[in-house]
């Protein structure tokens, strides 16, 4: 009889743990797109320069994200995203590194970019970024901007 108390006692106990350490964990994620997948552009804004100053068209990229979680809710996702993008206007080919977090309970967050292009330009960005209905919208407001 104590022996099975005792086991049952450690099988409850187990039980609760995992459950206990299963409320707050991390869990990686990871995709490839293409353009053709899904599409996005990229407004290039400079600072002391009004307006836009180049489009780029992000022609594939790889994401990878860690939601965290705490008691089972999650609460924010860490984003890194890597690839290659084009400028509609000239052409240039630009490596593509974008760092996200966006938290669980809101649909606006920011990002920040850097784009290095093949004919020498340089954009560093941070945007605020909205998620509505599945489409993302780049605010104009941005951050910060800094152009080579």
């Amino acid at each position: 009889m104590k022996t099975k108390t005792l086991l049952l006692l450690c099988l409850f106990s187990g039980i609760g743990l995992t459950q206990l350490v299963a409320q707050t964990k991390s869990y990686p994620d990871r995709f490839f797109m293409t353009s053709e997948e899904y599409y996005l552009e990229n407004p290039v804004y400079c600072s002391g320069v009004q307006g836009e100053v180049d489009r780029l068209v992000l022609d594939y990229f790889v994401w990878q994200g860690v939601t965290h979680y705490k008691d089972g809710i999650s609460v924010f996702t860490n984003s890194k995203l890597t690839g290659q993008c084009h400028s509609k206007r000239t052409g240039e080919v630009f490596t593509y590194k974008e760092i996200d977090k966006s938290p669980a309970t809101s649909t606006t967050y920011t990002a920040k970019f850097n784009l290095i292009g093949d004919h020498g330009n340089h954009y560093i960005q941070t945007f605020v970024i909205e998620y509505v209905d599945a489409d993302l919208i780049l605010h104009p407001d941005v951050i910060r901007a800094i152009c080579n």
